[in-house]
């Protein structure tokens, strides 16, 4: 039975046995946290509404639940607080089915750790969900990249990039459209709000500003600001120059690749 088929055969058995474990493991993966969003949600109604429960709330459902179930692995007290803490992370958000549909997509103990780490900041968490999709992230790797700040140094890279000093130009708005579609295309969650471009300058013309922004079919304005006299530009402008390069890198990145015909994406 030492024939090259047969050798083929087991190794293509094996490799449509991973794949079956594969798609069980996300199929029960997905099931576990639809059942935990669920529980997350009743908790969130019936035990925020009646102070009666008390503080044991948690280790008394844990209890009833197990009972009668022959393998109640992640029943316990401490799965069911993540549970409630789970919901109430993401119940906000505006776009809550197809944020639902992203946070099924990754494990149980990614989401532990997420509710640990994002102390409440859904859009936060968000950002690590994209990411973890996105990169296949293990739970390791996900954690070394929210201790070095990955959402907070990206985030700093996308606020502090529009600003010009003197005045207001035409040109300036194919420029911030340029930006947006950075921010769109390689930043933005697919399930945040629309982008919106803010060009901020020392002088602005209405009649100018008015006819730019005529023909644009995204959501931009422009502002006018005023500096009071210092002998040193503020702290906050000399600060957005880095971010503001390192923006301008990527685009110019970017339209390489895509000129390159090259599928890669940088992270900001």
């Amino acid at each position: 039975m030492d024939t090259q088929d047969y050798r083929a055969w087991i190794a293509e058995l094996k490799k449509r046995y991973r794949s079956t474990q594969i798609k069980a493991a996300i199929s029960v993966n997905a099931a576990l946290l639809e059942f935990y969003w669920g529980l997350g949600h009743d908790i969130s109604e019936k035990y925020a509404s009646d102070a009666a429960y008390g503080s044991q709330f948690f280790e008394r459902l844990s209890c009833d639940l197990q009972l009668d179930l022959e393998d109640p692995k992640g029943l316990s007290p401490r799965n069911l607080r993540y549970a409630h803490k789970f919901y109430e992370l993401y119940a906000a958000e505006i776009n809550l089915q197809q944020v639902v549909a992203h946070l099924m997509r990754i494990p149980w103990g990614h989401h532990v750790l997420l509710i640990d780490k994002c102390k409440g900041d859904a859009k936060k968490a968000l950002f690590y969900v994209r990411k973890t999709l996105e990169g296949n992230w293990s739970r390791s790797k996900l954690s070394t990249n929210i201790s070095g700040e990955l959402y907070e140094r990206t985030a700093k890279g996308v606020t502090n990039f529009e600003l010009k000093v003197g005045e207001f130009k035409p040109e300036h708005v194919g420029q911030l459209g340029f930006y947006m579609t950075a921010v769109d295309r390689q930043i933005k969650n697919p399930w945040d709000e629309e982008t919106v471009g803010l060009v901020l300058c020392g002088e602005r013309d209405r009649t100018v500003v008015e006819y730019a922004l005529n023909m644009s079919r995204v959501p931009m304005g422009v502002a006018q600001y005023t500096l009071s006299y210092t002998k040193e530009p503020p702290k906050e402008l000399s600060e957005m120059a880095p971010a503001l390069a390192r923006l301008g890198q990527v685009v110019d990145d970017t339209i390489s690749s895509v000129v390159e015909g090259s599928d890669e994406t940088r992270e900001v």
